[in-house]
Parts: C-alpha cells; sequence; structure tokens
C-alpha cells in the first residue's frame, strides 16, 4: 500500500475535533489566482457574504495579482501567496504550502481547480496529527482530461477529500465516473448577486456603434472548449440576412490571435469586436439584443446566470447544466453542441421576433430570482461547512 493509499483510507476515520464555542471555525479557500474568472467570482460572491463573525477566512494563491485579489484585500481577508512563477517551479512551493496550512491550522481547507487541489489533498495527507477537513469542489465535467491528469483524479483528486461539492448533477455525475464515492459528493449550485443593470450605451459608445444595432454577446475565456470559431462560423451565415448584427467576444484567452484570423478569413472582421475582459461584464448588459453560449463543456455557467438575471434572451449549447437552467422555449433557446447551423437560425429567430426575445429574458430573469441567489448559495455553504466541521 502507498502513502497515498493508506492516506485515501484514513480520511474515514474521525478526526481529532478542531474547534471549540469559543473560536471561529477557520476555513482556508486554497485557489490558483484571483484574476477574473467563474470560480473567481464566486470564491469572491461566497467570502462577501459569509458571517465572518462566524468564520474566520483566509486564502492561499499561487500569484498575487488580479481583479478580486484587489477586492478581497479591500475585504481585508488575509492573503497568502505562493509565488508560483511557472508550472515548473510549482512542486518547490509544496513546502511553503505545507507551512502555510500548519502556521493557519484552518478547520477546512476549500481547494478549487486542479493545481490547488492537489496541493490541498497533499496536505490533507501529510498534515498530521492534526489534518483539516478537506472539500473540493468541481465546477467543471473535465471531458477531456489528458492520461496523466485523469490518473491523479482517479486515484487522488476525488479519494483524498473529505467531501466533494459539485456545481450542477451533471458535474456530480462525472465526480461519481471518475470514482468518487456518492455518499462525498453534494450539489451546491451557484448563486448570484442581484444587481441591477446600468442602463443601455455603454458597450455601443465602447465600440463606436449607433444606438440601435443589433449586437450580439458571448462572454467567457478565448479557450478551445468555449468553442468561439463556431460562433464566428455561425455569425458568417447570419451576415448573409441581418448585415447590420455585429458580434461581441467579451473576455481574454490564449485563441485571441487564432480568432481574429479566423474572423478576417470570413471576412466578417469589421462585424466581430474583441474588447478584451470587461469588469463586471454585466454593467455591458444592456447594450446586447441577445447572449450566446456556444460552450462544448459546461458545470454551471456564472455568466448565463447573470446574463438571465439582467433580463436577455440566451442562446445555449446542451452541455452540463445549461438546459436545466434555460429552459427551452421558455427562458431562452437550447441548441445542440457543434452546430453553427443551429445557432445561426436560434438567432436569427430571436433577431427578427423581438417580443418573444424579451419574453424569454423577462422568464429567465424571475427564474433566477427565485432559484439561484447568492444568499441561498451561502447559506447552503455555511451551513456545508459546519456539518463537516461537527463530523
Amino acid at each position: 500500500m502507498t502513502v497515498l493509499d493508506a492516506g485515501a483510507a484514513r480520511i474515514g476515520a474521525h478526526d481529532v475535533a478542531r474547534s471549540s464555542p469559543a473560536t471561529r471555525p477557520r476555513v482556508m479557500i486554497v485557489v490558483g489566482s484571483l484574476e477574473v474568472g467563474g470560480a473567481q467570482k464566486h470564491i469572491y460572491d461566497l467570502v462577501r457574504q459569509f458571517d465572518r463573525s462566524a468564520f474566520g477566512i483566509s486564502i492561499v494563491v499561487s500569484q498575487a495579482g488580479g481583479y478580486f485579489y484587489d477586492r478581497m484585500r479591500e475585504l481585508e481577508v488575509p492573503i497568502r501567496n505562493l509565488d508560483v512563477r511557472s508550472p515548473r517551479h510549482l512542486a518547490m512551493r509544496l513546502p511553503r504550502f505545507l507551512r502555510f496550512v500548519r502556521e493557519a491550522d484552518p478547520d477546512v481547507l476549500h481547494a478549487f481547480l486542479y493545481y490547488p487541489s492537489l496541493f490541498a489533498c497533499l496536505a490533507r495527507l501529510l498534515c498530521w496529527p492534526r489534518p483539516p477537513r478537506l472539500i473540493l469542489s468541481k465546477r467543471s465535467l473535465n471531458l477531456e482530461l489528458r492520461a496523466d491528469r485523469l490518473a491523479v483524479h482517479r486515484r487522488i483528486l476525488m479519494r483524498v477529500p473529505d467531501a466533494i461539492t459539485a456545481v450542477s448533477a451533471p458535474v456530480r455525475d462525472r465526480c461519481l465516473e471518475l470514482g468518487a464515492s456518492p455518499d462525498r459528493v453534494t450539489v451546491i449550485e451557484n448563486g448570484i448577486e442581484w444587481i441591477e443593470a446600468p442602463p443601455a450605451g455603454r458597450l455601443r459608445e465602447r465600440l463606436g456603434l449607433p444606438s440601435g444595432t443589433p449586437l450580439i454577446g458571448a462572454v467567457g475565456s478565448l479557450t478551445v472548449r468555449k468553442r468561439h470559431r463556431q460562433l464566428l462560423h455561425a455569425m458568417a451565415q447570419l451576415l448573409e440576412e441581418r448585415p447590420d448584427a455585429h458580434l461581441v467576444l467579451m473576455g481574454e484567452g490564449n485563441l485571441r490571435a487564432e480568432l481574429e484570423a479566423e474572423a478576417r478569413r470570413l471576412a466578417i472582421d469589421g462585424r466581430v469586436h474583441m474588447p478584451g475582459m470587461l469588469v463586471p461584464a454585466i454593467s455591458y448588459v444592456r447594450d446586447l439584443s441577445l447572449f450566446v453560449l456556444p460552450s462544448s463543456e459546461e458545470g454551471m455557467s456564472n455568466a448565463l446566470l447573470e446574463y438571465m438575471s439582467a433580463g436577455r434572451a440566451v442562446i445555449a449549447t446542451d452541455v452540463g447544466a445549461n438546459a436545466e437552467l434555460v429552459r427551452h422555449g421558455k427562458d431562452g433557446l437550447i441548441v445542440p453542441p457543434g452546430d453553427p447551423d443551429s445557432v445561426t437560425r436560434a438567432i436569427g429567430e430571436l433577431l427578427a421576433n423581438p417580443m418573444r426575445a424579451a419574453g424569454y429574458g423577462a422568464s429567465a430573469r424571475r427564474r433566477v430570482e427565485a432559484e439561484f441567489s447568492r444568499d441561498a448559495m451561502r447559506r447552503r455553504f455555511e451551513e456545508f461547512f459546519s456539518n463537516l466541521i461537527r463530523e
């Protein structure tokens, strides 16, 4: 039996009591960075709403800086920085991470994303005799894992944590496929802050477009799984019937240059705008005629929830929890993944029927308000932490 096997076998054992009524339970959140991203926005919303008199919160990051890093400092949340400068530099920082954990002596480690989760699992195994309880948050399906990462998921990430929170039922099912025990996986869905979007005009002014221009928006990292290339092809078809339409891809990523080149090849670069990361994206939502999420993989999209909450008509691919969030023909339209023709038809249908699009948007707004509030998410996590610590 290896050290990891032995450690994983001990996880079910009763731990030494770590807190008393006189002390606040301590939660240490572990994440790669606090740049703009879905996981980072989720963490920020969670921390901002936690009852800080009941829970002590601290954060460990691989790299300092970023939009949410500054927001966390404004909240006076202690942040420890591993100062990881490259993937090759990562293993050298494990001793520092273990020291951070021992010094803070958290009751709960709450880890997000791949490398932070792996570090947290190692801390759970190595910080004896007083290991923290470990929660791993899974927010994506990870359908295309490399062989080495698949092995790490099956052998460590799905076995070592005391509990795994899945952002949706499809993500929970994926965790079970990867070897997690059913009694350790709990679904806690995303919740978002209810913000009234500013009046229209900011985005069109930024892009230099006149009022009334049909504007189709997509928000997300410019990466393969977001499938922006297919959206460009759908846009090329759409412009044959709606030459007045424009597409805005809000976000950054390693595919920017390729997407710009593809837009030029399709001769639609004059109708495609990539303004980078607009923060907060909700400030620009009123200008959009509709929102499109063409991804091949989603756990539960914060961007989709935000645009639904703003009353925008949405079109999303039938992956992950999208079809659970967007009831087809009621809150928006669901299209097959990898099918630009279906995206083109859906966009054309909603642009041609603004009253129907407005009805979808109003229904989506009511749904998010009733079922996906940030307060509901925060209460579930606070209860989850408390129950885990009491075990």
